[in-house]
Formats: structure tokens, C-alpha cells, sequence
């Protein structure tokens, strides 16, 4: 059965110029029972693609296939989608084609590609993109309600070639009007990720249509553990068995005892424990300008004296930098000019080679592709990383990653 859903994927795809260059078998409900992935590219324009095709449920399918996978259901998720895609405000990932075909029997949904948070954790801490986060997942009202999505976390976002977030899994968009809840037609989520009674709390929110602000609330609490995990360079870190999300984030942040992070535990400590009380949904772009802040008293330290005593007012303590963090922390406040970026990169070049620790070549590759956006340098770096740690499965994955977009630009 899979087989021949893809050799179809294929005859789809290329009905709609598009060719499939490589089908991707993905974890998850949807991806692995009902749906056909695969990296794509526009047969006239040979633009790049990913594409998710949503098959119709037949009568022979179980009930829940037959309920989540139904035609109505789906022309309900293209209508929607159809209608949100059209508002730039809305950070979803931009949607190359959007149909739902009744002759092929399924919906199509090729999204422009996106580099995925969770590929990059572990990995470097970026404070400033988790500001940006915050700030365009900030959920607002648009064209038929808020828009909101419902199964935000590391591998259903992530950053368009250009460095914007986005919110990448489509199906999970939802428009919330007033109380009503009609078009939250499905509870799919990653719960173990929420508070222990969430999920009963959002049967209840529907029943009674008060859905809008269940789920507003949900979204900013999902986006703010987003924003933690890409702050620390760290996914959380969820015992499949434990759903009390108020014991496990502590667990996680206690666990976390690198000497880097020791500003960022204790502000996620508090923020996310916060966020966990509904009576107050979080105001996500006022926690994104304290962030900020924050990252640009690190950024500023040797420290000065201003940065210190702010840091110190909210009970904050430094460890006083050695010369790579200084260089690290003037680079992500953008305060290194190219000849200073080229001397940090040698400097870490030459600290990975005469050192048994591979954040060097981690910290190089970033420099490499990130600041001075030269993927073949990047490429360099990681190569010799992984030759150095072979085992470390953080450079091998940057490797992977580095080595495909020096494969996409090349065939571009």
C-alpha cells in the first residue's frame, strides 16, 4: 500500500508541475497513516518545494482515519488555508500550490522549503531569533478571526531560506471567531508538551464555546516553550510518560547546567511557569523586548556598568567572559566587522584543533553560514569537525544540513 501511494504522489505531483525528487517517510499521526511527503521541485521553474498530499479516506479506513482524513474536513483546511495565506501578517510557511482535488482524491499542499528548529537542537543558543518568534507568533486578528496554530514545537516550525520564522504544519492553522468553536473540528496536539489538565480543559472550552481564548492562551504557552528551547540551544527534554508538563519543564531547566545558559534558566523558569496560569494569557512581544534586553546586557559584557546592574536587578549573575565569548557575544549583537568575523573564525578553527571539544567547529559553522553566508567555508568547517568528534551527533547533523544547501544552491 505504501508503494503504490507513492508511485500516485508521483503522478499527482507531476499533474501539478511538480516533480518529486525524493519521498520522505516522517514520524507522526498524520505523516505516517494518511498523508505522502516528499521534497519537490517545480518541473518549468525548478523551484523547490515540500509537499504534503492528504489522501481522502475510503469506508474501508478506521474511524479516526475516516474522521481526519474526510473530503469535508479537508476542503474545510484548504478553504481555510486559502483565506489565511493571503494576509502577510500571518506567519505561515508560503503555500506554492493549495488544492483540493476531487480527482485525485486528496489534498495537495507544496509549502516553500524551511530549515526546521528541531534540526538545529542541540545546538547554539539564538536569543535574537527567539525574540523574532515571539514577535511574529504573536497570534492577531485577520480576515475571519484570530488566527492561531494548534501544534506549535521544534519540527513544526522553523526558518524560511531568508531567516524568517514560520509556522510550518498548515492543517494545524485555525481562524477563532468570537466563542465560537466550529472550526476546530480536531484536538490533535502535542499535549505532553502542555499542562496536565489542558487537554481536558479544551474538551470543556468546546463544549461550552469558549474555545477562542482556550486556544489563544494555548498558542502563546506553546510559542514561549518554542522560544525557550531555540534561547538554549536545547529541546525539551519530556519523559514520554509524564503529561504534567509543571514537574518536567523544571526537571528539563534544572537539568541544563552549562554555565552559558546560567542567565536564560532562570528567566525561562519563571516566564514558562507563568505562562502555565490561564487567568493571564502571556503578552508575548513584551516577553521578546525583556529578552532583548537581556541578550543585548550579555552582548555588551565585559560588562558594562549599566549592563551589569540590570542584570543584577533581575537577579542575574555573569561569569566573567574569556576572549572566544567576547568575540561570540559582539558577533550576535552585530558589532564585528568582516575582518573581525574572519579573525573569530580562525581563532575557533585553531581552539577546535588543539582542544578534545567540538563547540568550536559548532560555533564556526554558525559564524561561517550564518555571518559571513558562505555555505562552502561552513561546509569546511563541519567536515573537519566530524572527522575530529565522529560521534558527536550535533556536527554530523549541521554536516547533513550544510551539505544539502550546498547541494540546493549548487542545482539552483
Amino acid at each position: 500500500m505504501p508503494e503504490i501511494r507513492e508511485e500516485l504522489f508521483r503522478q499527482v505531483m507531476k499533474d501539478f508541475d511538480w516533480e518529486v525528487e525524493e519521498v520522505v517517510h516522517a514520524a507522526g499521526m498524520m505523516a505516517a497513516t494518511r498523508a505522502t511527503l516528499g521534497r519537490v521541485r517545480q518541473l518549468t521553474t525548478r523551484q523547490a518545494g515540500f509537499a504534503k498530499c492528504i489522501w481522502f479516506s475510503t469506508e474501508a479506513a478506521g474511524p479516526q482515519t475516516q474522521f481526519l482524513s474526510a473530503r469535508a474536513r479537508l476542503q474545510r483546511i484548504a478553504a481555510r488555508l486559502d483565506l489565511i495565506r493571503g494576509d502577510n501578517k500571518v506567519p505561515l510557511v508560503p503555500l506554492l500550490t493549495l488544492e483540493c482535488s476531487e480527482i485525485h482524491g486528496c489534498l495537495i499542499i507544496v509549502m516553500e522549503p524551511v530549515t526546521p528548529f528541531s534540526s538545529g537542537l542541540p545546538g547554539i543558543g539564538r536569543p535574537t531569533v527567539a525574540a523574532e518568534l515571539l514577535r511574529r507568533f504573536t497570534p492577531t486578528r485577520t480576515q475571519g478571526g484570530y488566527w492561531t496554530h494548534f501544534d506549535i514545537c521544534p519540527a513544526n516550525t522553523g526558518l524560511t531560506s531568508s531567516g524568517l520564522p514560520v509556522l510550518i504544519d498548515p492543517e494545524s492553522m485555525y481562524l477563532l471567531q468570537g466563542n465560537s468553536s466550529e472550526d476546530v473540528s480536531c484536538l490533535a496536539a502535542k499535549w505532553v508538551r502542555a499542562p496536565e489538565r489542558w487537554f481536558k480543559d479544551a474538551q470543556d472550552a468546546l463544549k461550552e464555546e469558549s474555545f477562542t481564548e482556550f486556544g489563544l492562551h494555548k498558542h502563546c504557552y506553546e510559542t514561549l516553550l518554542l522560544a525557550a528551547e531555540v534561547t538554549l540551544g536545547q529541546q525539551a527534554n519530556i519523559n514520554p510518560g509524564d503529561n504534567s508538563a509543571e514537574a518536567w519543564v523544571l526537571r528539563w531547566l534544572a537539568s541544563l547546567t552549562n554555565p552559558a545558559l546560567e542567565v536564560w534558566v532562570p528567566f525561562w523558569r519563571e516566564t514558562l511557569v507563568r505562562a502555565m496560569d490561564r487567568h493571564v494569557r502571556p503578552d508575548l512581544e513584551a516577553i521578546a523586548d525583556r529578552l532583548d534586553e537581556i541578550h543585548r546586557s550579555i552582548a555588551n559584557s565585559s560588562l558594562s556598568p549599566e549592563g551589569q546592574s540590570i542584570l543584577e536587578e533581575q537577579g542575574y549573575e555573569l561569569q566573567v567572559p574569556v576572549a572566544l565569548d567576547d568575540y561570540a557575544r559582539q558577533m550576535r549583537a552585530d558589532s564585528l566587522s568582516e575582518a573581525d568575523l574572519r579573525c573569530y573564525l580562525q581563532a575557533l578553527i585553531e581552539d577546535g584543533r588543539s582542544s578534545n571539544n567540538a563547540s568550536p567547529w559548532i560555533e564556526a559553522a554558525l559564524l561561517s553560514l550564518c555571518y559571513l553566508r558562505e555555505r562552502s567555508t561552513a561546509l569546511d568547517v563541519v567536515k573537519e569537525g566530524v572527522e575530529a568528534h565522529p560521534t558527536n551527533t550535533t556536527l554530523r547533523k549541521w554536516k547533513e544540513m550544510i551539505h544539502l544547501w550546498v547541494r540546493e544552491s549548487t542545482h539552483a
